[in-house]
C-alpha cells in the first residue's frame, strides 16, 4: 500500500479534485498526486468546514484514500469514516465513561457509533451537553448531489435535532434568486436542501453570523458550531466553547444533543501559545489581512496585543480570515484575559510589510470588477450603514458592474422597512440575504472578476470558484464601482 506523507495540512473543499482524487492545493508538496486508494499522512486539515462533504464525493467517484492518519484531532477530516475511510489520530486514546456510554444507548446506532469512535479516537472520555449547534454545508454549490443524498438519508430515518440549531448561508437568496440570476436547476436543488434541513428541525437562518440572529448561548456554554468564522468568534469574543467542527459533525451533535469533550472544550487547550505584536495601527479590512497572516502560521490560540480597541466587525473579519487560511480556533485580544498565563509567551511582530504581502497574494488582477461583493462574513447593520453613507457622499452611482451586499434576513427586512434598501437600489446597490459570494454560483452566472473587502472571500473566490479577485477596503471598492 502506497503511503503519502506531508507536513502540510490540506484544505479539503478547495484543495482536492473530487473527480480525480488529485491534490490541487496551491504550494502543497503533494500537488498533482492522487490520494485514491492510498494511505495519507497529514498533520490536520485547514480551511472550510464544508470540506467534510468532499469525502462523499470522493466515494461516489471511487477516489477515496484507503486511510488518513492525522497528527492532531480534526473534526472536519474525521467524518471520512462515514464514507468508508479509516481515520487514525496520533493522540492519546481514551475510553468513554460508563455514564456517557449509557447516554449513547438512547441514540440511533449510527449516531452513537460515530460519536463514540470520534470521542475516543481524539482522546475524549465523555460526551457533554451542548447549548446549540450551527451547521455548515448548505449551498448546493459546495455539497453537490452527494451531500444532498446524505441529508435525504437522515430525513428518511426520521432524525430530528434536539437543540437550537441554525443554518449557514445557502447558494442563493431564498426569495430574490431570480434577480441574482441563479440557474433554474440550481434553484430546485437548493430549495430541496433547505426543506430537508427544516424537516430535521434546523432553523433556516442561512447566515454565517448566528450570534447576530439569536443563536448566542450564555458565556461558558459548550456548543457545536461548524462555520469556521463563527467558531473563532464564539471562542474568542462570545466566551463559548466549540471545536472547529465539520458541517457533518455539528449536525450529528445537534441530533444527539451532545458532543465529545476534547479540544477547545477543555481549558488546557484554550491557553495562548504565542503573542502577536503589531508594529502599526490597523483598521477595517486590514484586520482580515492580519487574520489571514496569523492563520497561515499558528494553529493554536494566540494573544494579539494591539487589537483591544477593535470593534466587533473587525474582530469578526480577523477570525474569519484566520480560519480560512489555517485552522485557528481562538485568539485573545484583551490583556486581562491572559493575565493568568503562567509562562512568558514567545513574541512575533507583524508590520505593514506582512499585510501588504497578504493583499498581493490574494489579489489577482487590477482594474474594474464585474461584481463588487461585500459581506463575508455577513455584513452587520453598522457595516451596511457605512456603505450607505459612502454613497450619500457621492453624486454618482454604480456603473459598468454590479454591487452586492450580503447580510442576514433580519437586516434585510430592517433596511426595507426603513427605505434604505430602496435608497441603495437607486445607487445600483443590491441587498441579498441567505447567501454570499462564496456559496453562490458566481462563475456559472457569468462573473469573472470580483472585488471584495474580505480576505476570506478573496481566498475562496480564487481557489474554489476559480475567479479573479480584487481585494481592497470598502472605500476603494465604492470608488471602483462608481468610476
Amino acid at each position: 500500500m502506497e503511503i503519502l506523507e506531508s507536513k502540510k495540512p490540506i484544505s479539503w473543499l478547495d484543495g482536492v479534485n473530487v473527480e480525480t482524487g488529485e491534490i490541487v492545493q496551491e504550494n502543497h508538496d503533494l500537488k498533482g498526486v492522487s490520494i485514491a486508494g492510498k494511505i495519507l499522512k497529514i498533520p490536520y486539515s485547514t480551511g472550510s468546514t464544508v470540506g467534510s462533504y468532499v469525502f462523499f464525493g470522493l466515494k461516489k467517484n471511487k477516489k477515496t484514500p484507503k486511510k488518513i492518519v492525522l497528527e492532531k484531532s480534526d473534526s472536519i477530516t474525521f467524518p471520512a469514516v462515514l464514507a468508508g475511510v479509516e481515520v487514525e489520530v496520533l493522540t492519546k486514546k481514551a475510553k468513554l465513561s460508563p455514564h456517557s456510554l449509557r447516554s449513547l444507548s438512547n441514540l440511533p446506532e449510527e449516531i452513537s457509533s460515530y460519536l463514540k469512535i470520534d470521542c475516543e479516537s481524539n482522546g475524549g472520555d465523555e460526551l457533554i451537553p451542548i447549548a446549540s449547534a450551527h451547521v455548515s454545508g448548505v449551498s448546493y454549490l459546495t455539497i453537490k448531489d452527494y451531500g444532498l443524498n446524505f441529508l435525504r438519508s437522515l430525513v428518511g430515518k426520521g432524525y430530528k435535532v434536539k437543540v437550537l440549531t441554525t443554518l449557514n448561508p445557502a447558494g442563493m437568496d431564498l426569495e430574490d434568486h431570480l434577480k441574482q440570476g441563479i440557474p433554474t436547476q440550481f434553484v430546485e436543488k437548493q430549495i430541496e436542501i433547505i426543506n430537508l434541513f427544516r424537516k430535521l428541525g434546523v432553523i433556516s437562518t442561512c447566515t454565517c453570523t448566528p450570534y447576530l440572529v439569536g443563536n448566542c448561548p450564555l458565556r461558558g456554554s459548550s456548543v457545536s458550531w461548524s462555520e469556521s468564522s463563527a467558531v473563532v468568534y464564539a471562542n474568542s469574543v462570545l466566551g463559548l466553547k466549540t471545536n472547529r467542527e465539520g458541517g457533518i459533525k455539528s449536525l450529528i451533535s445537534a441530533i444527539a444533543g451532545v458532543t465529545p469533550n476534547y479540544g477547545m472544550h477543555k481549558r488546557e487547550n484554550r491557553v495562548p501559545k504565542t503573542k502577536i505584536t503589531l508594529e502599526n495601527r490597523i483598521k477595517g479590512y486590514e484586520y482580515g489581512l492580519l487574520g489571514y497572516w496569523i492563520g497561515e502560521r499558528f494553529s493554536g490560540p494566540v494573544y494579539i496585543k494591539e487589537v483591544s480597541e477593535a470593534d466587533k466587525d473587525e474582530l469578526k473579519a480577523l477570525g474569519a480570515a484566520a480560519a480560512a487560511s489555517g485552522k485557528l480556533e481562538m485568539f485573545y485580544f484583551k490583556k486581562e484575559d491572559v493575565k493568568d498565563v503562567s509562562q512568558e509567551l514567545p513574541q512575533v511582530k507583524v508590520g505593514r510589510e506582512e499585510l501588504v504581502e497578504v493583499k498581493e497574494k490574494l489579489s489577482t488582477v487590477n482594474g474594474k470588477p464585474d461584481l463588487v461583493a461585500l459581506g463575508c462574513p455577513h455584513y452587520s447593520l453598522k457595516e451596511i450603514l457605512k456603505v450607505i453613507e459612502l454613497f450619500r457622499n457621492r453624486k454618482t452611482k454604480v456603473k459598468g458592474c454590479r454591487f452586492h451586499i450580503y447580510t442576514n434576513k433580519a437586516n434585510k427586512v430592517f433596511l426595507e422597512r426603513n427605505g434604505l434598501k430602496e435608497e441603495l437600489g437607486r445607487k445600483g446597490v443590491e441587498i441579498y440575504s441567505d447567501t454570499c459570494m462564496v456559496t453562490s454560483p458566481l462563475k456559472e452566472i457569468g462573473y469573472r472578476v470580483v472585488g471584495t473587502d474580505s480576505s476570506k472571500a478573496a481566498r475562496y473566490l480564487k481557489t474554489f470558484s476559480k475567479l479573479e479577485v480584487i481585494l481592497g477596503n470598502v472605500e476603494e471598492l465604492v470608488e471602483l464601482a462608481t468610476k
